[in-house]
């Protein structure tokens, strides 16, 4: 393959997948589904409205029927493009998702509450009626989603302690009687 025909396969599949993904996002927006085939068709269309106003343009410029010719077999990039359409189509609108649904939050405190009265993953799974495998994988999950949840709260308390009451501190740092001044500054985040 000759240079100019590597420049040309790289042009041509910058635009098959700026059309094709630009098709496939505005009609997905809009809640309709397009087939492969229905995008390959409106692709031509587009294409063939592009080439024709860029070919009388240089016709116009090159009167005197200059400048070199290049072979674009259409067929064999439309089949590239087409795959690219069907890999396209399925992840519009078919998209992957990976992986279990999340947890209920409900659920999760269920596991959490029997947790911190003592019990182990075995007790947990016989009490809420689920398989022992599947609960040994689903306490640690509860385990580290309320540890993040905590630690958010930390992290709150911490960057805004004006919100939090009194009685919550454990550091009588912050119980210290502050002038209207240094609350306004706190406030603010100064």
């Amino acid at each position: 393959m000759g240079q100019t025909a590597k420049v040309l396969r790289a042009s041509w599949r910058r635009h098959y997948t700026h059309l094709l993904d630009s098709i496939f996002e505005e009609f997905a927006s809009q809640k309709i589904r397009v087939t492969p085939d229905v995008a390959m068709d409106l692709m031509d269309e587009l294409t063939e409205r592009h080439f024709k106003a860029l070919l009388q343009s240089r016709q116009d410029r090159d009167a005197h029927g200059s400048g070199s010719i290049l072979r674009f077999d259409y067929d064999a990039y439309r089949r590239e493009a087409h795959l690219y359409a069907v890999t396209r189509f399925y992840k519009t609108y078919f998209p992957r998702k990976r992986g279990a649904p999340p947890l209920p939050a409900s659920y999760l405190d269920r596991i959490l509450r029997l947790r911190f009265k003592g019990l182990n993953y075995v007790a947990i799974a016989e009490k809420m009626g689920q398989p022992k495998g599947k609960m040994r994988k689903q306490v640690p999950v509860a385990e580290r989603l309320w540890r993040q949840a905590v630690d958010r709260i930390e992290q709150m308390k911490r960057r805004f302690p004006h919100l939090v009451a009194a009685e919550h501190f454990k550091d009588q740092k912050m119980l210290v009687q502050r002038s209207k001044r240094q609350t306004v500054k706190i406030r603010r985040g100064k």
